[in-house]
């Protein structure tokens, strides 16, 4: 496919020049395609003994997505090549001679990840201490939580190489109540007493439990 878009890329320059262009085609270079430093182009890079093909990097926080190459001379021997989809990575080469001599790349910014921001869930219960703000994990975004006495204000901000939503919500207030808390009631179960039923009356007796919680009468 790449070969083929070489080969259509080429013939467009050639039918743009007209005849003019394809006599002079013999010392033509890429200088006399594409305009270096502008318009996402790069400078154009000479090789080294013309190998056959030469693998490239793109700067940091770009892709390459085309490139000029020369390779001999004479009809054909510069082209652009369309790198579909675009690369970190691209190995220059041309469609028909094993021989670059010179090229220059294209690249473009890579493309931000568009995310939105979920909304942070207050958890508010009785008094104060274990009131907080659960902070969502959505991937590409970073969440800041500031509190200012009972109330905390959470914003979204999008991470490297993401970008937010049109109109998307990144701002939150939460304000905490502080109800006192309320004992829970602890259950309990009365035992029985137990009754000391001696001879005669004077040594007659309840033994009272000792229940936690229970208060005998």
């Amino acid at each position: 496919m790449r070969k083929l878009l070489a080969l259509l890329m080429t013939a467009a320059l050639l039918m743009v020049g007209g005849a003019a262009a394809a006599s002079s085609d013999v010392d033509q270079t890429c200088k006399d395609v594409v305009t270096e430093g502008a318009g996402g182009w790069g400078q154009m890079i000479s090789t080294n003994g013309d190998p056959a093909t030469v693998t490239v990097n793109a700067d940091a926080g770009f892709l390459i997505d085309k490139y000029c190459v020369k390779a001999g001379s004479g009809d054909g021997a510069v082209q652009i090549v369309l790198v579909e989809p675009p690369a970190a990575q691209v190995t220059i080469d041309h469609s028909v001679k094993d021989s670059v001599s010179h090229y220059v790349v294209h690249q473009i910014p890579i493309p931000k990840v568009v995310v939105t921001p979920e909304v942070p869930q207050k958890v508010d219960l009785c008094g104060t201490e274990d009131d907080d703000v659960t902070l969502p994990t959505t991937t590409g975004v970073v969440y800041t939580e500031v509190r200012e006495g009972s109330t905390v204000t959470v914003t979204a901000a999008a991470a490297e190489g993401y970008v937010l939503a049109d109109g998307a919500i990144t701002e939150w207030v939460f304000a905490f109540t502080d109800v006192p808390c309320q004992p829970v009631p602890v259950v309990v179960t009365p035992e029985v007493p137990q009754k000391v039923d001696l001879c005669g009356t004077e040594d007659d007796d309840v033994t009272l439990p000792t229940t936690t919680g229970v208060v005998y009468t």
